[in-house]
């Protein structure tokens, strides 16, 4: 009787014991699936006579998008797609400039009426130039001079053009009387440091006279449409011509102040002054022809681009 006692609490332990077992094995597999990252992999099935197990992992779809944009049938379909599609690096751009296009009254001599145009048509690195300035005497002899450049100008630096060319100048007198001159140019159009337009520029005209001129000039923004633009234009001869009343040396210069106002980037009045100086031989010229050689102009204007 006692044995049998003891026999049935064996039983009913071992029993327990496997129930908390179980339990305990079942909670722990739980909780490491709910932890991040920690997923119990299923049972994988059994393979097939038709495939081994590194077949059907080589036919697994990929994990995410990204390796699915990285595979490499996607990486090849988008690089041939790259080649495909056409890109505008060659597109013919223009650009057309009234810098100057203005009334004078000058404070000795006749008043004039004075141009400075440019403009270029091309891409980025090679362009074709037409430049021309000049001016008109008002009310008294209507005397012209102007010239008129044509120019290829190639891109050597950053905002640098190296240009080269033809100029054509010409000069009407109060008696109708003309003279003209051909010349080769050779110069360069950029930005200098501080936002300055520099213009330099030699001439060799088709008797072999060599003269030079140079352009500088700066944007001042006082707001976002009032504009300050200081502005210096500077000629020097190496043997002068008479014909275009300018002698051996420094021939004149002509500095500007000028303040316009922008309704648009492309429509901007402006006033200002300019003070017109004569130099050496180019003086003693102007004034053996009853010009002045030195004088100071009120000058009103429009400035316009596209």
């Amino acid at each position: 009787m006692r044995c049998h006692k003891i026999w049935k609490s064996a039983r009913i332990a071992v029993v327990v014991a496997a129930c908390v077992w179980w339990t305990g094995a079942h909670s722990s597999a739980q909780e490491m699936g709910s932890m991040p990252g920690m997923k119990p992999e299923p049972a994988a099935p059994k393979p097939k006579a038709s495939g081994s197990p590194a077949t059907k992992r080589a036919a697994r779809p990929p994990l995410n998008r990204t390796a699915e944009l990285l595979s490499k049938p996607m990486l090849e379909a988008h690089m041939e797609r790259l080649k495909t599609e056409p890109v505008e690096d060659s597109k013919i751009q223009s650009f057309l400039l009234f810098d100057l296009l203005e009334y004078r009254a000058n404070s000795a001599g006749a008043n004039t009426f004075t141009w400075d145009f440019v403009g270029w048509v091309g891409g980025d690195f090679n362009r074709l130039w037409i430049k021309t300035e000049g001016d008109q005497n008002i009310g008294r002899g209507n005397g012209v001079q102007g010239d008129l450049q044509l120019l290829y100008g190639r891109l050597i630096a950053p905002f640098w053009d190296f240009q080269a060319g033809i100029r054509f100048n010409e000069v009407m007198g109060p008696d109708r009387s003309a003279g003209s001159r051909t010349y080769a140019v050779i110069g360069f159009q950029g930005l200098a440091p501080g936002n300055f337009d520099v213009e330099p520029a030699l001439y060799i005209s088709d008797r072999g006279e060599v003269s030079a001129e140079i352009t500088i000039s700066a944007d001042l923004y006082l707001t976002q449409r009032l504009v300050l633009q200081p502005r210096l234009e500077a000629q020097f001869s190496v043997q002068g011509d008479p014909k275009f009343s300018t002698g051996k040396g420094a021939n004149q210069t002509d500095l500007g102040l000028r303040l316009r106002y922008e309704f648009t980037r492309e429509i901007a009045p402006y006033i200002g002054v300019t003070w017109l100086r004569k130099y050496g031989e180019t003086a003693d010229i102007a004034r053996s022809e009853n010009e002045p050689d030195d004088a100071v102009a009120f000058v009103a204007g429009l400035r316009l681009w596209y």
